[in-house]
């Protein structure tokens, strides 16, 4: 028996596609009414189907776009940013100022206390220059450390509170005549060291 050739298949007129693979195989002879009718269909439902992809697939790029544009811009550093000088130097003025003020405060209270400021007249003490001085000098100190704790973190600011406890004890030194041993002295120095070490002197802090 002769091999069989494989007859070509149908070509829509209109869409150009072979519609052999889209039809159904009927188990009989088929009329020639049915089999164009069937071939039509096949051609209508082809062109539905590549329709409908080629309207999909603009409506995926449109969505992906919309997604891409309401994403937020990815950082490439995780967590707060690094300050700049301006800022840092802001920074560091403001605890200076602090410090200042809380040495200037105790100046005030000793000077309250020597002009004899005390318990024995309520009213008298709260009238007094020096102490009603102290209480302002605290109040915008107060001010100005929390307006510092805006950019410097705690962990980096608290430890330069410590120099209270060498600049106070210089004041009192100078103003008041006052006497430092030279334990006090070791103490001091050690202080220093413990900021140092506490406080990331020369490191940028994280704002």
């Amino acid at each position: 028996m002769g091999r069989q050739l494989r007859r070509p298949g149908r070509v829509h007129p209109f869409t150009g596609l072979c519609l052999d693979s889209c039809l159904p195989r009927p188990c009989g002879p088929v009329p020639g009414v049915l089999s164009a009718a069937l071939f039509h269909v096949g051609a209508l439902r082809v062109c539905v189907r590549q329709r409908g992809s080629l309207q999909r697939a603009p409506n995926r790029r449109v969505r992906a776009q919309r997604r891409h544009r309401h994403r937020p811009p990815s950082r490439a550093r995780r967590g707060p940013s690094a300050p700049n000088k301006e800022t840092m130097i802001m920074a560091y003025l403001k605890l200076a100022g602090f410090l200042l003020m809380i040495v200037a405060g105790q100046i005030c209270f000793k000077k309250a206390a020597l002009s004899g400021a005390g318990l024995d007249s309520i009213f008298q003490s709260l009238m007094n220059k020096w102490l009603l001085g102290a209480f302002a000098i605290y109040g915008v100190a107060t001010f100005i450390w929390v307006t510092l704790l805006r950019t410097m973190p705690l962990s980096t600011a608290y430890p330069f509170i410590a120099l209270g406890f060498i600049l106070v004890p210089l004041a009192g030194v100078f103003l008041f005549g006052e006497h430092l041993s030279v334990t006090q002295w070791v103490g001091t120095g050690m202080i220093v060291l413990g900021i140092i070490l506490a406080g990331g002197v020369g490191s940028p802090f994280n704002g």
